[in-house]
């Protein structure tokens, strides 16, 4: 597995550079996070190898660019302005703050903040200037009008605009961190701070996405439950080749499943409680290969054992409606090509409206060709071959991509 934490190098990628590849010869240098989980674990990635695999994320980074120089302009205030305030109250340092004051209320970056921060310059500074002991000793006197913020700064004494200052800053360090919340549920707020949320995606399925970025490899071992997850992260990052690895897998742990000796699924549908629940919890996510769990056994008779191949599928496809298509013909095609009637019934109830009336085409379809005498199709051929052999055929392009040296496919 990939180490949580990358290491930084030099010189960068072009992120906007689609058609690179990870490569040894290559180096990285922005440290990314993705926070995961219910709890948001950070795990660290390089974003410039995760914009290179990921259209999506390369796409979010350039949308989120203005932001990020809006964020980087405050944070700029916020420190100039920290600094004079820290200085004394000689005349350069006074005139600092003067400047920094006009700045922050002449081009603040973010215009949903400033007229807030206005007016808490403008209030600041009327609570002082209405002090006579707080003006300059050569002040006329007649005081400024209010719209005349730079007039009224350089009449009053440095330590007053001092405290202008102090006031100032209070205000933006509680800008800056409500920025900051903001980005815990805006992508595009995130991704200027170069993070990444996904709240309902679990540590592990993470940790086999950046194993996957740093070797374009899945790894050895990953239980189902995480490959459902991982299939849908690639779907939604647009990562084709990473898609197509991991239906190959899960149709091949599938398969696998139903050519073990019971035959089919081996009812393991009908021998499970009729409630499969909304969420998954934790426990659904154990670094052990749920594949070589014997199908034909039910979970009810393994405590806290996870659930065989399809099971964990289906679990999977009825608790999040919006399940990539691979993982929602998978369960559709296996239903209707490899299961039994006690499974197809057991099952059923679990489909949703558009599953459901698959189901019913692809088990008219195999009755048709029942009737007409029609070699019966695998799984394998009736998914299309979709996946299949993917990982072989990764591996033989990794051994080309690794002899050619330059790390560039065409």
């Amino acid at each position: 597995m990939a180490d949580s934490k990358p290491k930084t190098s030099s010189p960068s990628i072009d992120p906007n550079t689609s058609n690179q590849l990870t490569s040894p010869s290559y180096v990285y240098v922005t440290p990314f996070t993705i926070e995961c989980g219910p709890e948001l674990k950070p795990s660290m990635v390089h974003k410039e190898l995760l914009c290179t695999h990921s259209p999506y994320i390369r796409d979010l980074c350039a949308t989120a660019q203005s932001y990020k120089e809006m964020i980087f302009s405050l944070d700029y205030l916020r420190r100039e302005l920290a600094t004079s305030v820290q200085g004394g109250n000689n005349t350069s340092s006074n005139a600092e703050r003067i400047k920094l004051l006009l700045k922050c209320h002449t081009h603040f970056p973010f215009p949903s903040a400033r007229d807030s921060l206005r007016s808490t310059i403008k209030n600041q500074t009327h609570a002082q200037i209405i002090n006579a002991k707080n003006l300059l000793p050569d002040t006329k006197p007649t005081l400024p009008p209010s719209d005349s913020l730079h007039e009224r700064l350089t009449s009053l004494r440095p330590s007053s605009v001092r405290k202008i200052a102090e006031a100032t800053l209070e205000k933006l360090k509680k800008i800056q961190t409500t920025e900051t919340a903001t980005a815990s549920h805006d992508a595009h707020k995130a991704a200027a701070q170069d993070k990444l949320l996904l709240p309902n995606t679990s540590p592990l399925a993470v940790q086999l996405l950046i194993h996957w970025l740093y070797t374009t490899k899945l790894a050895e071992v990953a239980p189902v439950l995480p490959l459902c997850e991982l299939l849908d992260l690639a779907a939604r990052f647009r990562i084709a080749r990473l898609v197509q690895l991991v239906t190959g897998r899960l149709v091949a742990t599938i398969v696998a499943q139903t050519q073990m000796p019971s035959g089919g699924l081996g009812g393991a549908l009908a021998a499970f409680p009729a409630a499969l629940p909304a969420t998954l919890p934790a426990s659904e996510h154990p670094l052990q290969d749920a594949s070589s769990v014997d199908p034909s056994s039910s979970a009810e008779s393994r405590p806290g054992a996870p659930d065989p191949p399809f099971l964990a599928l289906l679990r999977y496809t009825h608790a999040h409606a919006a399940a990539p298509r691979p993982l929602r013909k998978l369960v559709v095609e296996t239903l209707a090509w490899a299961a039994g009637p006690e499974d197809v019934d057991a099952a059923a109830q679990w489909l949703d409206h558009d599953m459901a009336v698959r189901l019913a085409m692809a088990l008219a379809g195999r009755l048709k060709d029942a009737r007409e005498g029609r070699v019966e199709s695998g799984l394998v051929e009736r998914l299309g071959g979709e996946g299949v052999g993917a990982e072989k055929r990764e591996e033989k392009f990794e051994e080309k991509f690794e002899g050619d040296g330059d790390g560039v496919v065409e």
